[in-house]
């Protein structure tokens, strides 16, 4: 991850933005224009702190944060772990599992703290069964 004094002004200035005025929804739908048009979606420090802050804001489901993943120009390891996490600590958990599947249809790899997320999320959605089968992909 990086830090922030080794990026951009803009991305530093998203972060800012992130950290010290994205309290409502409105904020983070003018912070999200701002990511577009000043091309950071695959910036993956800027798209770890706009998913903490549509998590910390209970906006996974907001119509922002759709419109965000589907700009993705590059899905990232740790940008998808950020959404397993996201998710699985939502009202949504159903979502983390279609990530962990997205993560494998596009090849993008899993990690060790991919794990507990997808676990967590199908434990939650008492999904037992296919919860056995995560860890056995670790020996495929």
């Amino acid at each position: 991850m990086s830090s922030p004094k080794n990026l951009n002004t803009a991305a530093a200035r998203i972060l800012h933005l992130l950290a010290t005025r994205c309290e409502t929804p409105s904020h983070l739908h003018q912070i999200l224009a701002q990511l577009l048009i000043q091309n950071l979606r695959s910036d993956t420090t800027v798209a770890h702190r706009f998913i903490t802050a549509c998590h910390s804001l209970n906006l996974l489901s907001s119509a922002a944060f759709p419109l965000y993943i589907n700009n993705l120009t590059t899905p990232h390891t740790f940008v998808c772990n950020t959404l397993l996490k996201a998710f699985s600590h939502s009202s949504a958990p159903q979502k983390s599992p279609i990530i962990y599947s997205y993560m494998h249809r596009n090849a993008i790899s899993v990690n060790n703290y991919s794990f507990p997320f997808v676990l967590k999320a199908l434990a939650d959605l008492k999904l037992v069964k296919e919860g056995t089968n995560v860890p056995l992909e670790l020996v495929a």
